[in-house]
């Protein structure tokens, strides 16, 4: 997994920590989400607490990645958001984001 997220395990509960400056969705971050949503899915959690680190939850996605210049690679990028915002919308534990800034 990527150090731009972290899970931790409190008890029963899990907590996955987006580590970005302004955790802006690209997709790097958009994938290590994914990959932390896996192996929360594979452990014994029964829910979920999302949090950013320091100023941000998240600042948004990055229009560097969303608006590029490809079109294929802008489709990309916005389907690859919209399959994890759909994850999310139906994990199947209560999940719950603890937002911060």
């Amino acid at each position: 997994m990527d150090a731009t997220v972290t899970v931790d395990f409190r008890g029963d509960i899990a907590v996955l920590r987006m580590n970005t400056p302004e955790n802006r969705m690209n997709l790097l971050l958009i994938s290590a989400v994914d990959e932390a949503l896996d192996r929360i899915e594979r452990s014994n959690a029964t829910a979920l607490v999302t949090i950013g680190t320091g100023k941000f939850y998240s600042n948004g996605m990055t229009a560097e990645d969303f608006y590029i210049k490809d079109l294929t690679a802008s489709y990309r990028m916005l389907k690859k958001w919209n399959q994890l915002t759909t994850r999310m919308l139906i994990f199947p534990m209560p999940t719950v984001a603890a937002i911060n800034g």
